[in-house]
């Protein structure tokens, strides 16, 4: 009995010196970002959100409008940028996310597998350090992962039974998640089916999609607008092409050239480029199924991969690869685990993680797979993780003191 409060008090000791070495490490690290952009794409978002804030309109150079990037994520910036408009300051602020991360992560394994559970859990998102990275950079994977946690603890929280005001917030997380990431829409469609089968679960599941429909709607009401047609970003075309074509291969990612591809489009008006470099890619796949189908199950395997073929060729090496192998494949390891050292059934909440990873995984690969995309969904894994991790700690501690017990 001593033994096992002993065990307890170390236990959360060890926690809490975890939380403090989370918010320290973050604390750190915002120290060394840079105040310019690494990624074309974290260019895009600042001066979207600079130019909603300084000329009240959607558009890169503050002129034209744009749809080029779903509306979520430089939304959430335009207060950080009204507080202090700086690259870097957004980039700090954006580990915020990356803490509130974390916690969430250990409060949903902790509520799963105890409390070793949960100081497992914030281990590991310590070990794992691309998801510091990725925090660090204006993407938008860091708030995405925070709020997709948030409504997994809120919706599978042991002491209250869901309700509507629960599915009418749900639609507001998922609503955020769609309009900042659009293939969170996949994510829904997972949630849903695990919601439509609780207690008056269809019309949890009819608030929850009528919520999120309404602000699909509302940003393609703008575009309809702006360009006359009903469009929700007009990047889509752009990134079936990228993943779909004859020059896309499974890590190919951007380093694709679409203007060798379409020519035609080059030049075109932006919601006009985008449904021309739609039109081809939808013309391949139909032309090359076999094709389409054994590339589609190549970009699936590369979720897996620990590397990339970056275009930003300076911020791949050898190191950060194995680096990537090291912390990512011993996760997913323990994960796969979990269902055969568990003693019983997976649990609901366990179901719905392994489905809403794979889901993530199936629906990247219709366009393509990045290790960049996958990371708010490795919280996941590190959840599962955790469960494989503390079970097996446990029943060596049990063998342990088996062991060192006097025979009688």
């Amino acid at each position: 009995m001593r033994t096992a409060a002993t065990a307890e008090h170390f236990i959360a000791r060890t926690h809490r010196l975890l939380i403090f070495a989370t918010i320290l490490i973050a604390i750190a690290y915002a120290f060394t970002l840079k105040g310019d952009f690494t990624y074309v794409d974290e260019a895009d978002y600042y001066f979207i959100a600079s130019n909603i804030l300084k000329h009240h309109t959607f558009s890169r150079d503050g002129v034209n409008p744009t749809a080029s990037r779903p509306p979520g994520y430089p939304a959430a910036l335009v207060p950080v940028l009204g507080l202090y408009d700086s690259v870097r300051s957004a980039k700090a602020v954006n580990l915020l996310w990356w803490i509130g991360a974390a916690f969430v992560t250990s409060h949903i394994a902790g509520e799963l597998y105890g409390s070793a559970g949960g100081a497992l859990a914030l281990l590991f998102v310590l070990s794992y350090p691309v998801t510091l990275y990725t925090a660090g950079t204006l993407y938008p994977q860091g708030i995405t992962a925070f709020f997709f946690l948030v409504s997994i603890a809120v919706h599978f929280r042991p002491t209250t039974r869901t309700s509507l005001k629960e599915a009418f917030l749900q639609g507001l997380i998922f609503s955020f998640l769609i309009v900042s990431v659009p293939l969170y829409a996949a994510n829904l469609a997972i949630f849903m089916a695990f919601q439509v089968f609780e207690t008056d679960g269809v019309r949890k599941v009819l608030v929850t999609c009528l919520v999120a429909a309404f602000a699909v709607g509302l940003w393609s009401l703008r575009n309809y607008s702006a360009f006359g047609q009903f469009t929700f970003a007009s990047n889509s075309g752009v990134n079936l092409l990228l993943g779909n074509s004859p020059l896309t291969g499974p890590n190919s990612g951007t380093n694709v050239d679409v203007n060798v591809i379409a020519p035609e489009a080059l030049g075109l008006p932006e919601v006009q480029r985008d449904a021309a470099l739609k039109k081809h890619a939808v013309e391949w796949i139909k032309a090359h199924p076999r094709e389409f189908g054994w590339l589609f199950v190549k970009k699936f395997a590369n979720w897996f991969n620990y590397r990339n073929q970056l275009r930003t060729s300076g911020e791949s090496s050898g190191v950060r690869d194995l680096m990537m192998a090291l912390s990512y494949y011993p996760l997913l390891a323990l994960a796969l685990l979990l269902p055969l050292v568990k003693e019983r059934r997976l649990t609901e909440l366990e179901g719905y993680l392994y489905s809403s990873y794979g889901a993530a995984a199936l629906a990247y690969a219709m366009f393509f797979t990045r290790i960049r995309f996958r990371v708010p969904f490795d919280y996941l894994l590190i959840i599962l993780a955790s469960g494989s991790a503390s079970i097996l700690l446990h029943s060596y501690r049990i063998r342990t003191a088996n062991l060192e017990a006097p025979a009688r």
